[in-house]
């Protein structure tokens, strides 16, 4: 039989509600509205009405005076918040008051979100051709209609939320309010955080960061010791929470702990249930280039009506579905979901708000046009649909997009030839049919605010995008897969934030240098690698030069080589790798000696060499003839073989 999973946005600690009766479990979830956050959704729309863009966009257009209204309003409503959510199990009233509040916040959130999305499209046509054209007075540029369009909403907006302001009265809900210096202050929770962390923002925290991380080691490998607590302490906005972010996300700490958690504490959370259910929440949502993609489902949609489909969908569903216009979140977990091309169609017309859209395992050919309607969409993902041709030009238009996922999309012949209108676009998969990226216009290389990319299955190009230094923000590169891939760009040295790179399954692949004189090119190498894993290339001979001598060279802490047939010496200057934690050589049959300077590479704490049979021989313990270059490490397996180090046992 047909079932509907319930997850209400604001009970991820519970089980999904599973009903026989599809009709009836969509009807319990329109009707759910059970307990939400309206403390901070409001701390969120106060937060978007603060920022900088946001006031230079409402002065250009003349509405700061409706955007100080609905401010005012906002912040009297959250002085009762607090206190109204504590009182709502109690209260009808409340809980329906509260019902009304979260539904006008996520209105203040969609109108919010017009203005950005308005600033931004209008940022990329002023860097497009379309400044060039002449427009006329009542054009799609205009602010005038725009701005009189928005003043109107927000002067309907701050109405409604006067009278829920008004409406307080009744209740007689306590003011969590404090006074500093005669000056009436509202008391706030702390602004939930999120894991992610923009490394190439944060400066002079690299010291602290490793002597953190060190203790973490430490700690952690101490069987006396099962649980660390280590404080970082100071006043306010001196980065503790980027500092905690950075170790959170050090490559280290991922591979060592089997679970991280994330949990933001914040002043009134000071009962042991509540900081135990913000922990269990953490370890079922989990902490892990998906933060970002979770943080969109668990805050972003918070108390809306979001289906999470489980099995086929039936009509009346749909239908159901359809009656509604505020859905904000659709997801499709398991690739059963047959979603046709006409059904995407329709939420794309009817879901205007539309944040979250997951559509991986459908198979229709060509997405709809009307996709470029859903100007509030943050997360896109199609992966593994096998039948898609390809993806209209109006998904260009999506400005406020975080996320885009085709990968594994083998069929798509080609890339959008506008995608560097993704200005806001965070996380990119891409599978693609064609031979070569575009080597100029609007494309790749325009995406500056990418922090992951993965390219998959793209069996026919082979050679990536020019202009790949552009991408100053990415921090993960990772290339599967791509069978005609011959090297990357030079340019891939000189990104300043690039921290992971991983080619895996690439055959023709093998790294080459930049043509000139090495040595003097030393000085402009930007890139700071932390993580290096090359697997499956049968075509690799040696490691870039770059690697070895650049800012990398101090900064890279894991690398592997795996798989590469031809692969036939490390470099000497490997000594160069002065942070250097954990080697890993599997199945490169012709390495077979490693490089003198090994023995030099003090910070190295792991060691591992498999299938590799004439250096398997050589690092035997004490007989080996480069056992001496690997003594000192403390963790050596030899095909899978533990061996303890003599020099530091």
């Amino acid at each position: 039989m047909d079932a509907i999973a319930l997850l209400h946005p604001s009970q991820t600690l519970k089980k999904p509600v599973l009903l026989s009766d599809p009709l009836l479990a969509l009807s319990s979830l329109l009707q759910s509205m059970a307990e939400s956050f309206a403390f901070d959704l409001a701390n969120k729309v106060l937060g978007k009405i603060a920022s900088l863009a946001l006031q230079e966009v409402a002065l250009a257009w003349g509405v700061t005076a409706d955007l100080d209204g609905l401010k005012d309003t906002l912040s009297v409503i959250q002085a009762v918040i607090s206190d109204a959510e504590e009182q709502q199990s109690n209260s009808r009233q409340i809980a329906d008051w509260l019902r009304k509040l979260k539904k006008a916040l996520y209105e203040a959130e969609d109108v919010l979100d017009d203005f950005e999305y308005e600033a931004l499209r209008r940022k990329v046509a002023k860097a497009g051709s379309i400044t060039k054209q002449v427009h006329s007075f009542f054009s799609t540029s205009n602010p005038l209609p725009f701005s009189f369009k928005m003043g109107r909403k927000m002067k309907n907006l701050k109405e409604r939320l006067d009278k829920i302001a008004a409406d307080r009265s009744k209740f007689n809900l306590t003011e969590r309010a404090v006074v500093v210096d005669t000056t009436h202050v509202v008391h706030r929770k702390r602004e939930m955080t999120h894991s992610y962390v923009d490394v190439s923002n944060i400066i002079g925290r690299e010291q602290d960061k490793e002597n953190i991380v060190s203790i973490l080691m430490k700690s952690s490998s101490d069987e006396q010791e099962n649980v660390s607590v280590i404080p970082i302490i100071g006043i306010g906005g001196m980065g503790k929470t980027a500092l905690a972010k950075l170790v959170y996300n050090d490559g280290r700490v991922v591979k060592h702990f089997d679970k991280r958690m994330w949990v933001c504490v914040s002043d009134e959370d000071n009962e042991i249930e509540t900081l135990t259910k913000k922990i269990l929440i953490s370890a079922t949502m989990g902490g892990t280039v998906h933060d970002l993609a979770l943080s969109i489902k668990k805050i972003e949609s918070k108390e809306v009506e979001d289906a999470s489909i489980t099995d086929n969908v039936p009509e009346q569903i749909l239908a159901l579905l359809q009656e509604k216009n505020n859905i904000r979140t659709i997801w499709f977990p398991y690739s059963e979901i047959n979603a046709t091309a006409e059904y995407v169609g329709t939420c794309s017309s009817r879901f205007k708000y539309m944040r979250v859209l997951d559509l991986r395992g459908t198979d229709f050919e060509e997405l709809p046009s009307s996709i470029g309607n859903m100007k509030h969409l943050r997360y896109l993902d199609i992966c593994g649909n096998k039948r898609v041709k390809k993806l209209p030009a109006s998904i260009c238009k999506l400005y406020l997009l975080l996320t885009l996922s085709f990968k594994e999309c083998t069929e798509l012949e080609e890339l959008p030839r506008d995608m560097g209108n993704f200005i806001s676009l965070r996380f990119l998969a891409i599978t693609t049919k064609q031979r070569a990226w575009p080597r100029k216009g609007n494309g790749l290389a325009c995406l500056i605010s990418l922090r992951w990319l993965l390219i998959a299955e793209c069996n026919h190009v082979e050679f990536m995008f020019e202009g790949l230094q552009n991408l100053t923000a990415l921090r993960s590169l990772e290339i599967r897969r791509c069978p005609s891939l011959v090297s990357l760009p030079p340019s891939v040295k000189h990104l300043p934030a690039l921290e992971t790179l991983m080619i895996f399954n690439c055959e023709m692949f093998n790294f080459m240098d930049e043509d000139g004189d090495e040595e003097n090119d030393i000085q402009g190498i930007s890139c700071r690698l932390r993580s290096l894993m090359v697997v499956d290339l049968p075509k690799l001979e040696a490691l870039p030069g770059w690697l070895i001598q650049g800012l990398a060279a101090s900064t890279l802490h894991y690398l592997l080589i795996r798989r590469c047939h031809k692969f036939k010496a490390l470099p000497e200057s490997l000594e160069n790798l002065t942070s250097l934690q954990e080697l890993r050589i599997d199945d490169c049959p012709q390495l077979s000696t490693l490089s003198g300077g090994m023995h030099r590479l003090t910070t190295l704490k792991v060691l591992s060499i498999r299938d590799c049979p004439e250096l398997s021989k050589r690092c035997k313990p004490e007989i080996g003839e480069d056992w001496h270059k690997i003594a000192h490490v403390p963790e050596i397996y030899i095909d899978g073989e533990a061996i303890k180090s003599t020099t530091n046992n």
